[in-house]
């Protein structure tokens, strides 16, 4: 028997491309006025990076919703919308720059808030002014970098600072966008699959390539075995990430995905544990029977330890 994997249709509903509209309508004014006027007023480069971050994020989660309700199985599509919604939302971060920038650092134009939003709203139908705008932001610049802020960073090198943050916020979106669709989908119901709430864990066997190898095969005894020795290392332990079809599903598989966990205890020349993640099996096909002879196992295990901590107590 070959081993199963789950592997996405590709598909996705129309009414994907409704809800990114109405998503990215709603939320890319506020995420560009909140992320510019943030940057603006808290001039310090790590804090702006963490805002970068999460502003990506957020659109990341406006497209991610619309790709989950959308019934999006199509991973290289949400890469494509979420890099056109960043795309946008620059675009509209920028009209809403240059008014704020001439008026409070160039001070060449007399404007208020209001005025100010008025003035981004007239750029965003005017391409051209929009990108004059910035190649005279690039020549004259904003902010500088070291003690001396009055050196303000200009041409090339501010070029480069803002295509790192066009990196970072695209990178953040995507990531965000995917791990909204990252279940598996049922085709037969059209729902997505749910995750357990709980995870299920056992130590690190020697054998473990011939564990892996016998999952693959549908052979679980070794598996379940491992799991009830309640045997864990702490610092190296296997998770099992299980994920279960819609109650209606009947003809579907659960799906699994393996992974192993290094937990490097903090020492010498380190501030904090490190964590190291290795995933061994990514969403293999199983049964609903091996699912509940695991979850069996993994009680037993619960039960076996808490039976050792009272013996130790007594």
């Amino acid at each position: 028997m070959q081993p199963t994997f789950y592997k996405r249709s590709g598909k996705f509903s129309s009414m994907f491309f409704v809800y990114f509209l109405l998503g990215v309508a709603i939320s890319i004014p506020i995420l560009a006025v909140a992320y510019i006027y943030l940057n603006h007023y808290i001039p310090f480069i790590y804090a702006n990076i963490f805002i970068a971050i999460g502003c990506g994020v957020g659109l990341g989660a406006v497209v991610g919703f619309a790709g989950k309700y959308g019934k999006v199985r199509n991973m290289a599509l949400m890469v494509i919308f979420a890099f056109i919604a960043m795309v946008v939302l620059k675009y509209v971060q920028w009209a809403v720059y240059i008014p704020l920038i001439f008026t409070n650092i160039y001070e060449v134009w007399e404007m208020t808030f209001v005025e100010r939003k008025l003035e981004a709203i007239f750029l965003l139908t005017r391409p051209l002014y929009v990108f004059e705008g910035a190649e005279i932001i690039n020549e004259f610049g904003v902010w500088g970098l070291g003690t001396n802020v009055s050196t303000a960073v200009t041409g090339i090198p501010l070029l480069l600072v803002w295509v790192a943050e066009f990196i970072i916020l695209t990178a953040s979106a995507i990531l965000t966008a995917n791990y909204f669709i990252s279940n598996p989908f049922s085709e037969e119901t059209g729902a997505w699959y749910s995750t357990y709430d709980h995870t299920i864990s056992a130590g690190v066997p020697e054998h473990l390539d011939s564990i892996k190898q016998d999952m693959e095969y549908g052979k679980f005894d070794s598996l379940l075995e491992q799991i009830r020795q309640h045997n864990e290392n702490p610092d190296t332990f296997l998770g099992f990430t299980i994920f279960a079809p819609p109650e209606q599903a009947t003809d579907e598989p659960h799906f699994l995905t393996m992974v192993k966990t290094t937990v490097t205890t903090k020492g010498k020349g380190r501030k904090k544990d490190q964590t190291k993640t290795d995933t061994l099996l990514t969403e293999l096909a199983v049964s609903a029977e091996t699912v509940q002879a695991m979850e069996e196992a993994a009680t037993y295990a619960a039960a076996q330890a808490e039976l050792v901590v009272e013996q130790a107590d007594e």
